[in-house]
């Protein structure tokens, strides 16, 4: 199984994701729009959210090889996507170092 990630930073990222045909949730979606200067905090937060789920998952039904990526959609995602995947080989997910 391979899960792709991509973080977004701003209301147009979103837009451009929901045009590529990502479906979001609801609640995502409103956590999303409190603030979009918290945007790429938020996105992260979801996102290690999916990645500790993945891992409960794992440990819960066998040692099923799945691949993440993060992605970035847009090039002024690029910084975040590298930050969190350096952050998920070190296993040190935090959203403390994301702006």
């Amino acid at each position: 199984i391979y899960v792709s990630l991509a973080p977004v930073v701003r209301n147009r990222d979103i837009e451009f994701v929901k045009w590529l045909g990502v479906e979001f949730p609801t609640a995502v979606l409103s956590y999303f729009s409190m603030d979009e200067t918290k945007l790429a905090e938020h996105s992260c937060e979801i996102l290690w959210r999916i990645v500790e789920e993945i891992n409960r998952l794992k440990e819960r039904y066998g040692k099923e090889r799945i691949g993440i990526n993060f992605e970035h959609v847009m090039y002024n995602n690029l910084e975040i996507s590298e930050v969190m995947l350096s952050q998920l080989i070190k296993g040190e997910l935090s959203c403390t170092d994301i702006s």
